[in-house]
């Protein structure tokens, strides 16, 4: 690959606390590591004062990085955007989107505004990680309306060169906008480490682990008692680790967990947990549970975390019925089951374990150099 130079745009650049900041520092890193040129910029930092310059470090690079924080003015967000571009210099910039990012309710309606290039001669890719909200009364109805809108006007204002997305859920409403957008997969933040990890010698032990994303859906706590029942009856020993989201979120969903059980299953809370320790815990489960509706599968970092660990996953949850898969990537479609049955666990646990490592940066690389002759 031929030097690049690449900004990328996320809202929030707090290492651990925003999931496309880590996704875009990771990304950043790897374009790095070759040896490119990069810079991040984060428009609606959440945790800076003013403007903040500053190198981040993951993976042993330092990423260059500037943070405007969510209190500035349109005119000071505007202006510090147009002099980063003098001073960089972008071939291309790669906006990562997300609704939330950019506004606290969701309506970045000025985003657009902020991005508006003086110089054609830069290339704009946008990558979609989430569009508008499912509504469920009136004011969300209105919400989506003007979710719509903003997603309509960045590709119509901005005319970008290249449109990502990570799920074909979201690839089918965004070419409702008359244009092609093309598949992405994400990868998880928490790297795949120490695979010599030795399980324990209790075979009859069977670990099931949630993380981050444990809300207690009747769908999915209806699964967990039902495959409990079939995991006994093969003499498999239940045991539930929970990792992520929050002690609060943790206990409740222990409760939840107590309240069907009703015995002495064992269920771990975990604390704090930084990436080799959970990459650990990842290792140690025989199966991964998430309350992400199946067709939403793709953008969840917490199920690419449980893959890319070769640990098979059960999303038992539907919302809407909706029928699309959950990746574009059929080895992973063969890895996740939705029904409790110990047959399609077995079947996901086989193709899970066969799962290559993915490659964080060529379907990136690729997808620039078919979209431009100077990169």
């Amino acid at each position: 690959m031929s030097e690049s130079r690449i900004l990328f745009i996320c809202g929030s650049l707090e290492p651990g606390k925003d999931g496309v900041g880590d996704y875009s520092r990771i990304l950043a890193g790897e374009f790095l590591k070759k040896e490119q040129k990069i810079f991040i910029l984060s428009l609606y930092d959440k945790t800076v004062n003013g403007i903040v310059q500053e190198n981040q470090k993951v993976n042993k690079v330092l990423v260059p990085c500037l943070r405007i924080s969510k209190t500035e003015s349109f005119g000071i967000r505007r202006k510090s955007y147009l002099q980063l571009l003098e001073t960089f210099q972008p071939q291309w910039i790669s906006l990562q989107f997300v609704p939330y990012a950019y506004q606290k309710k969701g309506l970045p309606l000025n985003l657009y505004k902020i991005l508006l290039l003086k110089d054609t001669s830069i290339k704009l890719h946008i990558m979609f990680h989430e569009l508008w909200i499912y509504p469920l009364n009136f004011k969300q109805h209105l919400v989506q309306f003007l979710q719509r809108a903003i997603i309509r006007n960045l590709i119509v204002k901005l005319d970008p060169k290249l449109i990502t997305t990570q799920i074909p859920f979201y690839q089918n409403k965004l070419n409702h906008f008359g244009r092609k957008v093309l598949p992405l997969s994400i990868f998880s933040n928490i790297y795949p480490s120490g695979s010599d990890i030795l399980k324990p010698n209790n075979k009859a032990q069977f670990r099931i682990v949630l993380f981050s994303q444990m809300e207690p859906k009747p769908a999915l706590i209806l699964f967990l008692v039902r495959f409990i029942e079939i995991l006994r009856g093969n003499k498999l020993m239940p045991e539930f680790v929970l990792l992520g989201g929050g002690r609060s979120k943790q206990e409740q969903f222990k409760l939840e967990l107590q309240k069907v059980l009703q015995d002495d299953t064992e269920i771990k809370l975990m604390g704090f947990l930084d990436h080799l320790a959970l990459s650990k815990e990842f290792h140690l489960a025989d199966l991964g549970v998430t309350s992400v509706p199946r067709h939403l599968l793709g953008k969840s970092g917490s199920v690419h975390a449980f893959l890319e660990h070769h640990i098979p996953v059960a999303c038992p949850v539907n919302e809407g019925e909706i029928e699309l898969e959950g990746f574009f990537n059929d080895a992973y479609n063969n890895s996740v089951f939705s029904e409790a049955n110990f047959d399609q666990f077995l079947f996901a646990q086989s193709q899970a374990s066969k799962l290559a490592r993915p490659d964080r940066l060529s379907p990136f690389i690729n997808l620039l150099q078919s979209n431009s002759e100077n990169v």
